[in-house]
């Protein structure tokens, strides 16, 4: 038991020294990083402007009023600060081609939670430095965002953005591993943004897809990280498609996990056979 505790307060201190040389590292590059909070928003702004367009002339949209179209845009906006992850471009695939991952692996601390806790401070500062864009742009549009919420919603929401958050990180983070193979890994990380955009709700709520894919879509892992916290957000859903969906979600969390651990140690093994 105290051999324990000692290994998990090693791990705590380890964990928050990365936070803090990590918190460093975003305060000495925040005007970038609201700049690029900027950039991100520049696509939506075009979309809510195109779909204003399109509601002056009838009242909904595939039972979307214009009131949650535009929730659902600039709600993304924010959630699209915490849940976008970015460690397996611009962390794992660098130091596999570089071969800087050999350093990292002798360390006493495991490669994942480093990532993690970098990408975790990353993410949280991010969204804090975007908060005040995200008011200032209700102020331009002058428009209440359509909400619906209640008490149940607000506990499962903690959950649903937590499985996102793992879907997202660990998505990426295969695209990243894929390096331990593949020459460049550009393809996978445009391939897993297409996907984001058709179905996981970066272009468009579900609701605006065929029936038939929207069965299929909430099988799939990229509705989950956006689309489906949103949904939660701004639409009505019932407990039952509620539970059986954070269920999926859950479910999709954990099988990339395990998929991401065995690919990362078959990556290790072919890396360590090249000598790097």
């Amino acid at each position: 038991m105290f051999y324990k505790n000692k290994q998990v307060s090693g791990d705590f201190k380890k964990i928050r020294a990365y936070l803090e040389n990590y918190l460093q590292t975003f305060f000495y590059y925040r005007p970038q990083v609201f700049l690029w909070s900027v950039i991100d928003m520049a696509p939506l702004v075009v979309l809510i402007i195109v779909w204003q367009a399109v509601f002056q002339n009838q009242d909904k949209v595939a039972g979307l009023s214009f009131e949650q179209m535009f929730s659902w845009y600039v709600l993304l906006s924010l959630v699209r600060q915490f849940l976008t992850t970015g460690s397996g471009k611009n962390v794992i695939t660098q130091e596999i081609y570089t071969g800087q991952l050999s350093f990292h692996l002798l360390k006493p601390f495991s490669y994942l939670k480093r990532i993690f806790t970098e990408e975790v401070s990353w993410r949280s500062l991010q969204t804090l430095l975007f908060l005040p864009l995200f008011f200032l742009f209700l102020k331009i549009f002058n428009q209440s965002l359509s909400l619906n919420l209640s008490f149940f919603k607000l506990i499962a929401l903690m959950l649903i953005f937590t499985f996102s958050f793992l879907i997202s990180a660990f998505l990426d983070y295969l695209c990243g591993v894929a390096a331990f193979w593949l020459v460049q890994t550009t393809t996978l990380f445009h391939l897993r943004d297409i996907f984001y955009w058709l179905l996981g709700g970066l272009a468009f709520p579900p609701s605006l897809l065929p029936l038939w894919l929207q069965k299929i879509n909430l099988g799939l892992p990229f509705y989950y990280v956006f689309a489906f916290p949103l949904q939660v957000l701004t639409q009505e859903v019932t407990f039952f498609d509620l539970g059986i969906r954070v269920l999926i979600q859950g479910g999709w969390a954990f099988i990339l996990f395990f998929l991401y651990k065995l690919l990362w140690k078959k990556g290790l093994f072919s890396y360590a056979a090249w000598g790097n």
